[in-house]
């Protein structure tokens, strides 16, 4: 059985006044209501600017009940992680335990994806080694309660939250809140090579989320079986690691006014890039949205995170919910 998440996009209030922050509240709220079970927001400090995830993600805690709550996804690395560890704590204190950290360090390719690392006194050539580490460093953290802890870019000695006064100790709901690694690996074309990516995912991840493969199922199910394989390389069950897509969509009667509405849609999200369309998701009725997903669900993807392409998040959501969900229930 495949999982249906919303992601509620914290950037789309700040490209169009048609998508107000009540809206977007409403919308995860509803999200619940009409069953859907994950509900997700995005984070990018300079590159795409957006609603901080960590305060989005604590009123969705308060408004909601039983969904899961994520990031699609965190730059983790852009982050203290004393710090941040003790943010994610606090969110799965308040979720009661509903928490997914999906962790990503972001492309560095043009000058604001660099600034954003620099603004915060690091080298985004960096960022994979500091993204190793800081996930290290909040594992010992949540896990252990005390952080000893020495790395090329990270050094604490017995760093604690306990002072030995407190009667409730600050750890997370969950035992291990769950780190979806988020990446486009590539196998290369040789799955007996494995680029760093693909072992981040079975290394430090308990999850792997990707996108931007909606035309290439070849390519995912190569991406997946590279994944497994390098899990058993390593003595761990693939089916430990939580395979998810988070898709880019639009529902239409009309193919011309549905990928209209999208090119309009990612032309404002993403003002200096050019993507093809086709790499995002399935764009037209909900018949092409079925055939996508059991495309995609047949290959072992678990979780499907649904972005859509629009600027009527809210219509689309029920349309998504009204034709296309009843087919996986």
């Amino acid at each position: 059985m495949v999982n249906f998440g919303i992601n509620v996009n914290n950037r789309e209030p700040l490209i169009t006044k048609k998508y107000s922050i009540p809206d977007m509240f409403h919308m995860g709220a509803e999200a619940e209501n009409l069953g859907f079970d994950s509900v997700w927001v995005g984070d990018s400090l300079l590159e795409k600017p957006r609603l901080d995830p960590i305060a989005t993600l604590a009123v969705l805690a308060d408004r909601t009940k039983k969904v899961k709550l994520g990031t699609a996804c965190m730059v983790t690395p852009l982050r203290n992680p004393i710090q941040f560890g003790q943010a994610w704590a606090t969110l799965d204190m308040f979720s009661e335990g509903r928490m997914i950290l999906g962790a990503c360090m972001a492309a560095a390719d043009d000058d604001r994806g660099k600034l954003q690392y620099e603004v915060v006194g690091l080298d985004p050539r960096k960022r994979s080694a500091i993204f190793n580490e800081h996930i290290e460093v909040m594992k010992m953290l949540w896990k252990d309660g005390v952080v000893n802890y020495s790395g090329d870019y990270f050094n604490f000695e017995n760093v604690t939250f306990e002072t030995g006064n407190e009667e409730v100790p600050y750890t997370p709901v969950q035992e291990n809140p769950p780190i979806w690694v988020i990446s486009n690996p590539s196998a290369r074309g040789n799955k007996a090579v494995y680029s760093p990516a693909i072992r981040r995912i079975v290394e430090v991840g308990d999850g792997w989320m990707t996108c931007c493969r909606a035309a290439q199922p070849q390519e995912y199910a190569a991406q997946c079986e590279a994944i497994d394989l390098h899990a058993k390389e390593q003595g761990r069950d693939p089916e430990t690691i939580h395979k998810s897509y988070q898709v880019t969509l639009h529902i239409s009667d009309s193919k011309e006014k549905a990928i209209k509405d999208m090119e309009e849609y990612v032309g404002s999200y993403y003002p200096t890039q050019y993507y093809n369309l086709n790499e995002w998701g399935p764009i037209g009725s909900a018949e092409d949205v079925i055939e996508w997903i059991e495309t995609f669900a047949d290959i072992g993807c678990e979780t499907f995170i649904m972005r859509f392409g629009s600027f009527d998040q809210l219509g689309q959501m029920q349309r998504f919910a009204d034709e296309v969900l009843p087919a996986f229930q």
